[in-house]
């Protein structure tokens, strides 16, 4: 790039009823393709005569509703369908099924039923209602395993292609372990401040974290400690230009959980001041006990020909890695 230098998250999936890994029938273990489909990606398996009903209605009003802090309408997941005659060969292989169908109500979850790696969730009902109150109870919980599942694909997929050399800057600098892939760069690393980017001819993805003393919880003070940072170091070619939180478009900010960590998430939109630049963000901060201060984990991206929800999501599971050393 020319221009600069996404309640509880972490609430144990209990919905299912019924689990397994699919990867074996008795003894032996399955030789099993690869996933088909995009990550966030989501092929429902459903009968025409629901999908084109008030159940179809209701999967879309969840998994199409609009992700926050994206500049442009973007659904949370991308939805496709097939009704389960259709439902064979490379269908069979995507990686995130939902499958509702007729029989004594229940809910089942499996892994890696028809590929590797694919989760499978299915809602058993007899009728439209059963469906609906399936839809009702776990909509919430849907949606939180459905990105919990593609967020830990990342961080595995990460973790088996990563820049060592940054991993060890940050380690020794600041006392903290993340996975960072080798397509990224270390743009800068100061006392209290680390930033790495990922820069290709459509996209710039980058990566803060920088600390202040004791603890901050509260959105103002969080938004106005990341704009002190990034306008001290996020510049673009035109002098006198820096980075800001957008304030026009609110940011929102909920607490959530990391690997027991308690957790503020802020997603919201920056723009450049002095510049026509801007795009989504997305922060994490957490009160860090063992050196009394609080850690802030930011990333954004700049991408401004294309759609950002996946941008963004690889950055989300660059974020949840971080772990104190």
């Amino acid at each position: 790039m020319k221009r600069i230098y996404y309640l509880v998250i972490g609430v144990v999936f209990l919905l299912f009823s019924s689990c397994g890994d699919g990867s074996q029938s008795g003894s032996s273990y399955k030789i099993l393709p690869s996933t088909s489909g995009k990550p966030g990606e989501l092929l429902v398996v459903l009968k025409d005569e629901y999908w084109n009903g008030v159940v179809g209605d209701s999967i879309r009003k969840i998994f199409k509703q609009p992700q926050y802090g994206l500049p442009q309408p973007e659904p949370i997941f991308t939805l496709s369908h097939v009704s389960p005659k259709g439902f064979a060969s490379v269908l069979t292989r995507h990686r995130n099924l939902l499958i509702l169908k007729e029989g004594d109500k229940g809910v089942y979850q499996t892994t890696n039923e028809w590929s590797k790696p694919q989760v499978v969730v299915t809602l058993v009902g007899k009728n439209t209602y059963d469906f609906l109150s399936h839809l009702r109870e776990r909509k919430h919980d849907l949606i939180l395993h459905y990105n919990k599942v593609e967020r830990n694909r990342l961080i595995k997929a990460i973790g088996k292609n990563m820049d060592l050399e940054v991993v060890d800057e940050l380690k020794t600098k600041f006392h903290l372990s993340m996975v960072i892939p080798k397509s990224f760069y270390l743009a800068k690393a100061v006392d209290d401040f680390f930033w790495i980017r990922n820069e290709t001819a459509d996209i710039s993805q980058s990566i803060m974290v920088y600390f202040s003393e004791g603890r901050t919880t509260q959105m103002d003070s969080i938004l106005a400690i990341r704009d002190s940072v990034s306008k001290s170091h996020i510049t673009s070619e035109t002098e006198g230009a820096y980075m800001q939180s957008e304030r026009m478009y609110p940011p929102f900010s909920r607490p959530i959980k990391i690997k027991s960590k308690d957790v503020i998430e802020t997603r919201g939109l920056w723009r450049m001041a002095g510049d026509f630049m801007g795009g989504p963000f997305l922060n994490y901060c957490f009160y860090d006990v063992k050196n009394n201060r609080t850690i802030f984990m930011d990333g954004f991206v700049y991408a401004p020909k294309l759609t950002k929800r996946e941008y963004l999501r690889q950055l989300e599971a660059i974020l949840w890695s971080l772990e104190v050393i």
